[in-house]
């Protein structure tokens, strides 16, 4: 990414945040997660690319300024708009004989949904289809309340009793039991996003201390003056983010989406453990 010259890195950083704000608008799911990944990708090479105390005071301060453009919130609860309209276009066309259940992922897990499904193309399952698009409706429309929280964790109670509501419906409400579930872990992606944008903010701002003053802060409150702005909050809890100093650097992570501190335990592949900004050698 950048052989040692920060500038072209600082560069690339910014066609990667720019490529990604071409989506910012687009009122489709996958578009706002690819918006999200290409993000990441970016977050992710600030902090396996530049090594700490390698950006001066400057580039520091622009690179946290571009990294505090980037908001999903928004993005993601109008997504939901579009994906809701597109569910019930699903349903007018599978009335109309257009579409079949099976065109768009509802293959059925056994004998019975399977029926249910072949149903729903007949005038005998009308009931059902219109009683199960009732329920697409309620439930899209509750996430789209619960959407643009200012932050994650004063959606998690909504959402975990939407996930609830979900898994209680009777089987005759395949659409929406099949679709909606994927939905709700969606919901989750800015906030994912969010840590990992708002902890590389705050790490940047803990090296480039480190580096003019040859120590961490004993508490995270200390970097305020410099990181410009009150702290953030992890996402996940409300509460700052983790911080501990160590003799050879710090950790600094968010808890995550099991919402549990793991210490700083994370395994990346599985997404699964703390989300954590490297730590100082």
């Amino acid at each position: 990414m950048h052989a040692g010259n920060t500038d072209t890195a600082l560069d690339h950083l910014n066609g990667i945040y720019q490529l990604g704000q071409i989506l910012e608008h687009e009122p489709v799911m996958v578009s706002q997660l690819v918006r999200i990944a290409i993000h990441g990708i970016g977050v992710g090479a600030v902090g396996s690319l530049l090594s700490p105390g390698e950006l001066t005071p400057q580039q520091v301060r622009q690179v946290t300024s571009m990294l505090r453009q980037m908001d999903y919130r928004q993005g993601v609860a109008d997504s939901l708009w579009g994906e809701t309209q597109a569910g019930l276009s699903s349903f007018d066309a599978m009335r109309a004989g257009d579409l079949r259940p099976e065109l768009i992922g509802l293959h059925g897990t056994d004998r019975g949904d399977r029926l249910f499904q072949h149903l729903y193309s007949s005038p005998l399952g009308r009931p059902w289809l219109n009683l199960d698009e009732a329920a697409y409706a309620e439930v899209m429309g509750q996430m789209t309340q619960a959407a643009p929280a200012a932050n994650f964790y004063e959606a998690i109670p909504a959402l975990q009793a939407i996930r609830n509501e979900i898994e209680a419906l009777p089987r005759t409400r395949v659409f929406t039991r099949a679709l909606t579930p994927a939905l709700t872990v969606y919901l989750e992606a800015p906030a994912r996003a969010t840590a990992q944008n708002e902890l590389a903010q705050i790490g940047l701002t803990l090296e480039l201390q480190y580096h003019g003053q040859a120590a961490y802060p004993a508490d995270l409150y200390e970097i305020e003056s410099a990181f410009g702005s009150p702290l953030p909050l992890d996402p996940y809890s409300g509460q700052p983010y983790r911080y501990e100093q160590l003799a050879t650097g710090f950790l600094l992570y968010s808890i995550g989406s099991n919402l549990q501190d793991d210490g700083g335990r994370h395994i990346p592949r599985v997404l699964e453990g703390d989300i954590v900004w490297r730590g100082a050698p």
